[in-house]
């Protein structure tokens, strides 16, 4: 079977194999899984990457890669959400926000073909500058281990899910003593607490720095609340 683009495929099966459709698409054979010559090969791990973008547009980037990028480059692209309590008019609802505010995160085998895939596009200006290594040539931002744990504590495996709503439970001179919920590792590191408005704010490092994180909280009487979060 012979290609356009001249590369030449000899095969007794009636599909493309994917060994032929990744020469015709010049990607890196180490970062796929693929049969030859009945002997198996694996990627790489998967591991997440940050990608950065201007705030208000982190749904418009990831739809960009959704649309732009090779499923074969990535698995999951996410941007992380939370649930924050709203008050109006002494009713409480939820509202569901952006936790990180021009950050998405992406998980792939292949951070180097995602990035050229990436720079690619005629609409990079969505993402600001890579990272760059001790050549000084553009990266992606690996996750650490550190922050992805945080991310998975309070967003899931997957980081498909919105941060919920915590309970938490007051002593006296309305300190929090226990929370339930993805407050409840981080109490003794909450920098203000708003009952009022329902969210307490916590002070967590994140992305090498220390980032301030607002968390949705709810009391033992807002029994609506806890369960809906």
């Amino acid at each position: 079977m012979t290609f356009s683009s001249g590369v030449q495929c000899n095969t007794m099966i009636t599909f493309v194999t994917l060994e032929c459709f990744l020469l015709l698409k010049n990607y890196d054979f180490e970062c796929l899984f693929w049969r030859n010559k009945g002997k198996e090969t694996r990627m790489d791990k998967e591991n997440w990457y940050v990608l950065r973008t201007y705030k208000d547009q982190e749904y418009e980037a990831a739809s960009l890669v959704d649309t732009a990028v090779s499923k074969f480059l990535y698995s999951l692209c996410r941007v992380p959400k939370k649930l924050k309590v709203f008050r109006n008019r002494g009713e409480f609802r939820l509202v569901e926000e952006i936790m990180f505010p021009g950050y998405l995160f992406i998980k792939t085998k292949c951070p180097k073909e995602l990035c050229e895939e990436l720079k690619k596009s005629r609409e990079l200006p969505r993402f600001l500058p890579f990272g760059r290594d001790d050549k000084g040539e553009e990266v992606l931002i690996p996750v650490s281990s550190v922050d992805l744990d945080f991310l998975q504590n309070v967003c899931g495996e997957g980081l498909q899910l919105p941060m919920g709503i915590t309970e938490i439970f007051l002593g006296e001179n309305r300190k929090v003593l226990k929370a339930r919920g993805a407050l409840e590792r981080y109490v003794d590191r909450i920098v203000r607490l708003n009952l009022h408005k329902r969210f307490a704010v916590a002070e967590i490092p994140l992305f090498q720095r220390s980032q301030t994180v607002l968390f949705g909280i709810c009391l033992e009487q807002d029994l609506m609340i806890c369960k809906e979060g």
